[in-house]
């Protein structure tokens, strides 16, 4: 959750403009959302005002999910913490968390950074950020899809709404610290708006400066050494001179070496215009204290100040990593061909798979990216059914037994994203995929409650089906409560179907907080229906 993080005011003060964060003091850390939420009631938004459903989901990173939703007919962005960390984190924890993180933010109104309207507590899904709604994707997306220098227009107006975004929280004392095209939202008008989708937890919760690849990428090298809470407004700059670097088309995974294994500022091509060259010197000074302002670089991009002129040999041409080696996978090489290694299971390119596993060995599969996951587990999430015989053979039977950093394996991937072809593939391996719990207590039969067609091929296939309905997860709910939760009406009404069928009644089971299944649907009138025939 620290990635927004207000730099220190005297005691007693607060930034002129901005409204005193919540006083959150340790009676109010250790109490319930209630008394959290108490400690700021002008944030709080009304849950009968909110609607949503899961099948608009925006987006979704390591730790949070985006729906599109409404409020007061609004629409609006909705975020919530996904559902395994809400099971590890004390529900406090969470408000406290997001409460500190979201109230700075607030005080922000400018047309290039998303607006925070408030949280809505919620108690199925613990505290939900509601933001100004931005379909149009996120900047890293449309550059992969431009795949090339944007048009010089474009490029230009780009970099200058992100200044004047950064520029209006730097001159509120926020530093943003994970500042990339993956934070930073297009319109549909194509303007820019900065965001953070990892704005709803870290579950780190550590002192120091983390981020996965994509995020070290823009990492100033004082961000390496420093705790996160000395960053200053001269990290974002370092990470504002690369986006604008990205902007004129140049590949970050070729500056890799220099960027990451080196720390060093980024070679410049020749293709880049002048004044945009001297705008990413500057940003990239290895002192911070020489890295401009924000809105020092909007005068030069805006042609408003013109920048000292500095001497560019023609020489000394922008350097290059070294040629990939085949057989040994070092540094900056590494990560370019896990990155595609990752690439091509998701997309289920298995000529490529195959070229990576003949040139770098069936090591290449145990590589891990920023979120934990392998090249298998992504091709099983992503229901690549194809791709996952190619691995399988290649690697041998124990690929089944790695597990994402919550414990969860390949069939519970496949299963929670509906992949039905996946989900037989690996039942057709082992059947024992079907008993495997993640950290949390939960089945992959459990992660699949919002795909009719997964829990009947798992069913199916199910040695002990009595038990496959009423296993309970670490909270003690089962499959029922957590379709019921989902308003899943197609899953309640074959989970309770089968309970008759095994003589288990399902409705009356307790879980978490005592609750049955039956009292989960007092609000919900459709599942309410449903499942009257059912009642006892």
């Amino acid at each position: 959750m620290e990635k927004y993080k207000k730099q220190t005011v005297p005691s007693g003060q607060h930034i002129s403009g901005q409204a005193p964060a919540p006083q959150i003091n340790d009676t109010t850390r250790k109490g319930d959302k209630q008394s959290v939420m108490a400690a700021a009631p002008r944030l709080r938004i009304d849950r009968q005002n909110i609607t949503f459903s899961e099948a608009d989901r925006l987006g979704k990173g390591g730790f949070g999910t985006v729906y599109k939703g409404l409020w007061k007919d609004q629409p609006v962005a909705i975020k919530v913490v996904n559902e395994e960390d809400r099971k590890l984190i004390p529900i406090h924890v969470l408000y406290d968390d997001v409460l500190k993180e979201v109230e700075p933010m607030l005080s922000l109104k400018h047309p290039y950074v998303i607006t925070f309207l408030g949280i809505c507590s919620h108690e199925t899904y613990g505290p939900m950020i509601i933001s100004e709604l931005c379909e149009g994707g996120s900047l890293q997306s449309f550059l992969e899809r431009t795949k090339g220098p944007l048009p010089a227009n474009l490029r230009d107006k780009f970099a200058r709404q992100i200044c004047e975004g950064v520029q209006s929280f730097h001159n509120k004392n926020i530093v943003h610290r994970d500042l990339k095209p993956g934070n930073i939202l297009v319109t549909k008008e194509e303007d820019i708006k900065i965001t953070d989708f990892g704005l709803v937890i870290d579950l780190n919760r550590t002192a120091s400066a983390q981020g996965g690849a994509g995020t070290r990428l823009y990492m100033a090298p004082e961000a390496f050494a420093l705790n996160a809470e000395n960053l200053t407004t001269k990290a974002d700059i370092w990470a504002l001179g690369i986006i604008i670097l990205e902007l004129h088309g140049v590949s970050l995974l070729v500056l890799f070496q220099q960027l990451i294994r080196l720390r060093q500022a980024p070679d410049i091509p020749d293709s880049v215009p002048l004044q945009a060259k001297e705008v990413i010197k500057k940003c990239s000074s290895l002192e911070p204290n020489d890295r401009p302002t924000a809105g020092q670089l909007l005068k030069v991009l805006t042609g408003t100040s013109t920048p000292p002129p500095k001497p560019v040999s023609p020489s000394a041409p922008a350097s290059r990593p070294a040629s990939p080696q085949p057989s040994n996978i070092k540094h900056a090489d590494e990560y370019e061909v896990v990155e595609a290694s990752f690439k091509a299971a998701k997309k289920g390119e298995c000529a490529a798979l195959t070229q990576m596993i003949k040139t770098h060995g069936v090591a290449i599969l145990d590589k891990r990216n920023d979120h934990g996951d392998t090249p298998f587990l992504a091709a099983a999430s992503r229901g690549q059914a194809g791709a996952m015989p190619l691995m399988y053979d290649a690697y041998g039977p124990s690929i089944l037994k790695q597990t994402y950093k919550n414990g969860r394996t390949a069939m519970h991937w496949a299963a929670a994203n509906g992949h039905v072809a996946a989900v037989n593939k690996l039942l057709e391996w082992d059947l024992t995929l079907l008993d495997a719990c993640d950290k949390t207590g939960t089945t992959p039969f459990i992660t699949a409650r919002y795909h009719v067609d997964v829990l009947k091929a798992l069913y199916a296939k199910g040695q002990d089906k009595q038990n496959m309905l009423t296993h309970q997860t670490n909270l003690r709910d089962t499959v029922l409560h957590d379709a019921v939760k989902a308003s899943k009406g197609d899953s309640v009404a074959q989970l309770l179907e089968w309970g008759v069928e095994a003589g288990v009644n399902l409705l009356d089971i307790k879980g978490y907080e005592g609750k049955t299944p039956w009292d989960l649907a007092s609000e919900k009138p459709g599942m309410r229906k449903v499942m009257e025939k059912y009642k006892q």
